[in-house]
């Protein structure tokens, strides 16, 4: 399809951002543990100076950028800014077993792994570092991995990032790079942009390759589609990122702030005491929105429908992943 179009898939989602820096882009909820709102210049900003980061690092048009990653504002900066130079994005949520991990990045052979000190779940700090290096030294094409705080302002203290090859703190993984215009590429409709998997219940999980054109497509065929199921223009943000549908990282919470319009928002975690305070954390801010239960599963629930429901849905598949792993 459309075999003469250009285009750059972070460049579409992130246009017209500029021109309101102070307007909210995201809110996220670590369970009760975390919670944070960026701006749209400071989504820009971060994007920015991780596309410097990963240029200087080498990566470019084709490469393979793994994320290790929660659902959490740095998985979608992450994303955008893999995109931004055209890089291939894939993913696997912090509660994958190592071997779960390789099945699936061991295929791709990722240049660059992002990935975080550790994870809450149900109220329980799991730190996942001693993992992140058995993943490291099994990947060979992996050159760098960068380490986002999530459990600590400043995670990894030297001598656990010592032992992860190739690790760095996003921090000084971005100083070099001040924040500024992005050089995007324009690439080929159908170029890829994601790369999921199958479950792996039968056998080895196969690769699914997503395409930058498509997936722009389905951006705003996700928004037609709540047209038609009755949700109305006025309450749905138009923003690109309030209906992203890609996974983790970019799968998030959408909806408007009561006075502020539209932004994205998203939350991690699992098991009824997280979605229970999430809810409850939505409905006070006025928002019609939503919430995601774990970072590599679809979305679970929405506003509008029973809470129940969902949360049966989220434990079943919290099992069925111990059990797989």
């Amino acid at each position: 399809w459309f075999p003469d179009a250009r285009l750059n898939f972070a460049e579409n989602l992130l246009a017209g951002r500029a021109a309101e820096p102070g307007r909210e882009a995201l809110v996220f909820r670590g369970e009760d543990k975390v919670e944070r709102q960026m701006t749209n210049g400071e989504l820009l900003a971060l994007v920015s100076r991780l596309a410097g980061a990963l240029a200087a690092a080498g990566i470019g048009v084709g490469d393979r950028v793994a994320a290790y990653l929660p659902n959490m504002p740095e998985a979608l900066a992450g994303m955008l800014g893999a995109a931004s130079r055209g890089a291939i994005w894939s993913s696997c949520s912090p509660d994958f077993g190592v071997e779960g991990v390789l099945d699936r990045f061991g295929q791709i052979e990722p240049k660059l792994l992002i990935t975080v000190d550790g994870y809450w779940y149900n109220g329980k700090a799991i730190p996942i570092l001693d993992k992140v290096a058995a993943i490291a030294a099994r990947l060979p094409s992996v050159e760098r991995v960068v380490v986002v705080p999530y459990l600590r302002e400043a995670p990894g203290a030297s001598d656990e990032l010592a032992a992860v090859r190739g690790a760095v703190a996003l921090d000084a993984f971005i100083a070099p790079h001040p924040a500024g215009p992005v050089d995007y590429p324009r690439l080929p409709f159908d170029h890829p942009l994601y790369i999921l998997y199958s479950s792996g219940t039968t056998g080895e999980p196969k690769c699914i390759v997503h395409g930058a054109g498509g997936t722009l497509l389905q951006q705003d065929g996700r928004a037609d589609q709540q047209e038609e199921a009755g949700v109305e223009r006025d309450d749905e943000p138009e923003d690109p990122l309030a209906v992203l549908g890609s996974r983790q990282q970019a799968r998030r919470v959408a909806g408007q702030t009561p006075d502020e319009g539209d932004h994205g928002g998203g939350q991690d975690g699992g098991g009824q005491h997280v979605l229970a305070e999430v809810v409850e954390g939505v409905e006070t801010r006025g928002q019609d929105a939503f919430v995601e239960e774990r970072p590599a599963v679809e979305c679970l629930q929405e506003g509008r429908q029973p809470l129940q429901d969902h949360l049966e849905v989220a434990e079943a598949e919290d099992q069925e992943s111990v059990e797989e792993d």
